[in-house]
């Protein structure tokens, strides 16, 4: 069973969760660096633990379950949108451990406190990945239908 998976490559679904261990903090300081002087040049001055729990942790978050879900359905070699489901649900699951009891810098700096923005930011980037893949999936389904009649 093993060697038939092995033939079908189906372990290269695992490629997007290792591209976005890699992409998201690549990719996250340009952009929180973006979103940090926009915000000071605006007035909006920020600490520095304030800006890492509104801004730097859901940014890298939503970098990562894109990542997560989009690469892992592309690299799946049938069955994308079933691959794209079970990413989403994993994925999610993954970011309500990870981020439910995430410390609040300000209001509680030593106890947990649950911080809804990091949370809805990652979930809501999550969604609109998954329904990226679904609506990419559907298109190329009924442009082969098209090819064939």
């Amino acid at each position: 069973m093993i060697i038939r998976m092995l033939k079908r490559s189906w372990p290269k679904v695992l490629i997007g969760p290792i591209l976005g261990l890699v992409i998201a903090p690549l990719s996250s300081v340009p952009i929180t660096r973006v979103i940090h002087e926009i915000l000071w040049t605006t007035g909006n001055h920020m600490p520095g633990k304030l800006f890492i729990g509104v801004v730097t942790i859901p940014t890298i978050y939503s970098i990562y379950i894109i990542c997560f879900i989009c690469f892992g359905a592309l690299f799946a070699p049938a069955k994308r949108i079933q691959v794209a489901t079970a990413l989403y649900i994993t994925g999610s699951l993954i970011v309500f451990y990870l981020l439910w009891d995430f410390p609040s810098p300000i209001y509680s700096p030593k106890q947990k406190l649950t911080l809804w923005q990091p949370f809805a930011i990652t979930f809501l980037t999550g969604s609109l990945a998954y329904a990226t893949v679904l609506i990419l999936e559907r298109r190329a389904k009924k442009r082969a239908n098209n090819r064939v009649q």
